[in-house]
This record gives C-alpha cells, sequence and structure tokens, in this order.
C-alpha cells in the first residue's frame, strides 16, 4: 500500500533543495577546470550520497545536475510503501496497525 504524508512531502522538497544549491555552488565554474581536476573533484562528491545522486557527468567530462533525477525524486516526495506479510489484512488494517506502533513507539504516526 502506498502513504502519502504532505507534511513530509514538503520535508523532502525542502532538503533536496538545500542539495541542490550546495551541489551548485560546488560544481559552478568547473568547466574551466582539466578533465582531472574535475574527475577528481566528482570523486569527491561521489562519497556524499545526498550530492551524488544528483550529479551527471557529461560525455567531455563537464559537471552537471541531473534534471532527470530531481524530476524522479519530486515524483517520490512525501510517499512510503506500507507491506504485510498477511495476505488476510486490508489496507486499513495494515495502516491502522502501523498508525498505533509508530505511536507507540513514540515516532508519532499520521
Amino acid at each position: 500500500m502506498i502513504c502519502f504524508n504532505p507534511e513530509q512531502a514538503t520535508r523532502d522538497a525542502a532538503i533536496r533543495q538545500t542539495l541542490l544549491a550546495r551541489l551548485s555552488e560546488t560544481i559552478k565554474d568547473t568547466d574551466r577546470l582539466t578533465r582531472p581536476e574535475r574527475d577528481q573533484l566528482a570523486g569527491q562528491l561521489s562519497t556524499k550520497p545526498g550530492l551524488k545522486r544528483f550529479l551527471r557527468q557529461t560525455p567531455g567530462g563537464l559537471l552537471r545536475i541531473d534534471k532527470k533525477k530531481i524530476a524522479a525524486e519530486e515524483r517520490l516526495d512525501g510517499k512510503y510503501l506500507l507491506r504485510s506479510s498477511d495476505p488476510k489484512l486490508s489496507a486499513e488494517d495494515i495502516a491502522l496497525g502501523t498508525s498505533s506502533s509508530l505511536k507507540w513507539n513514540g515516532a508519532g504516526g499520521t
């Protein structure tokens, strides 16, 4: 069952915007660098999963923000999957059980 949390969607978008601003600042003016210098920077960014997932390198070695990955992630904002190994449970039972366990664990669920 796929669920949607509008508050989480807002948080997801805000986090992505922060990451993109940081990545944009990091790769600006890198077209002036040599290919080995850009490759080195790309290697450094590959150790930062939040930034790496939005970075692409052109065949010529230029560093760019991957707009396709941004669009793909935007479609997932605020969505999460609930599943159960019990095929007899209804979607409502799964949602209620998850919500209860989140509240019981102190996580707050909606």
